[in-house]
C-alpha cells in the first residue's frame, strides 16, 4: 500500500494542532513503530499497513506517514509505491558492518569515560547489568542475559558525556537489535560466561583511568564477539533476520 499523506480539511470544532503537536504525534508514532520492528513483532519483509498503525495509535495518517520515512531514512524500513512500507531485512553481512560501526563508537565512548577517571560507584549502571548477566547465568535464562548485555552496553554510551555519540550509539544498536538478538540466541551460556568475565574486565579496565588500556582491551573484545555472533549465523545458513 501507498504510504499517503492526510490531505482531509481539518475539524470544525476545536483549535488546529501546532506544530509541535505534529511532531511530539510523530515521535509517538516512530517510537512505537521502532520498538516493534525491534521487538519482531513486524517480522523481516512484513508489511506494515500505514491505516492500520493510525487506527491503532489513535491519530491521523500524518504523523504514521512521517514516521516510517523517518525509519526509512534509517534503513528499517522500505517504502515502495506498489508494495507499501516492508520490514528492510538484514544479512549476516549487514549485521558485520552494523558491528563494525557501533564497535568504533563503543570504543570512543570507552576511551571518553576513562579519560574520566571514573570510580566503581560512577559506573553503577554498568554494574548493576553485569549482576543482571551473572544471574541469568546462574538460572539458565539466555534471553535474560541477553536483555543485560543490551542494557549494558547501552549504558556505555549512556555515561560517555557526548549527545550526539549517545544518539549514534543507540540508533546503531537499535538497527541491529533484531538480528543482534538471534545471534546471541546461538551461543551458549558457558560462551555468555566468558563474555561476563569479558565484561568486568572492561569495568576495571576503565576506573584505571588510563584510556589506551580500556580502548585496546574494547577493540579486542568487540572484535572477537562480532566474529563469533556472524560466524554463528552463517554455519547455520541463515541468510536473513
Amino acid at each position: 500500500m501507498k504510504v499517503a499523506t492526510d490531505t482531509s480539511a481539518p475539524p470544525r470544532k476545536g483549535p488546529a494542532l501546532k506544530k509541535t503537536d505534529v511532531v511530539s504525534l510523530t515521535d509517538r508514532v516512530y517510537a512505537a513503530l521502532k520498538a516493534d520492528i525491534v521487538s519482531g513483532h513486524y517480522p523481516p519483509g512484513g508489511l506494515i499497513d500505514a491505516n492500520d498503525v493510525a487506527s491503532t495509535i489513535g491519530v491521523s495518517r500524518t504523523p504514521v506517514r512521517e514516521a516510517l520515512l523517518r525509519l526509512a531514512n534509517e534503513g528499517a524500513v522500505e517504502v515502495s509505491a506498489r508494495r507499501g512500507v516492508r520490514v528492510k531485512p538484514l544479512t549476516a553481512d549487514d549485521l558485520q558492518n552494523l558491528y563494525e560501526v557501533i564497535s568504533a563508537l563503543e570504543i570512543q565512548a570507552v576511551t571518553r569515560l576513562a579519560v574520566r577517571e571514573p570510580q566503581k560507584a560512577d559506573l553503577a549502571p554498568l554494574v548493576e547489568q553485569l549482576v543482571r548477566m551473572r544471574l541469568a547465568i546462574e538460572l539458565a535464562d539466555g534471553d535474560a542475559w541477553n536483555l543485560a548485555d543490551e542494557a549494558f552496553h547501552r549504558a556505555l554510551f549512556d555515561l560517555c558525556g557526548n549527545p550526539r555519540l549517545r544518539e549514534a550509539g543507540h540508533n546503531y544498536r537499535d538497527a541491529a537489535q533484531r538480528a543482534h538478538f538471534v545471534a546471541l540466541r546461538l551461543v551458549s551460556l558457558e560462551q555468555k560466561a566468558d563474555s561476563v568475565a569479558a565484561h568486568a574486565r572492561l569495568i576495571d579496565d576503565i576506573t584505571t583511568g588510563d584510556p589506551d588500556i580500556a580502548r585496546k582491551s574494547h577493540g579486542a573484545q568487540r572484535a572477537r564477539g562480532g566474529d563469533l555472533l556472524v560466524s554463528a549465523l552463517r554455519e547455520l545458513g541463515l541468510t536473513q533476520f
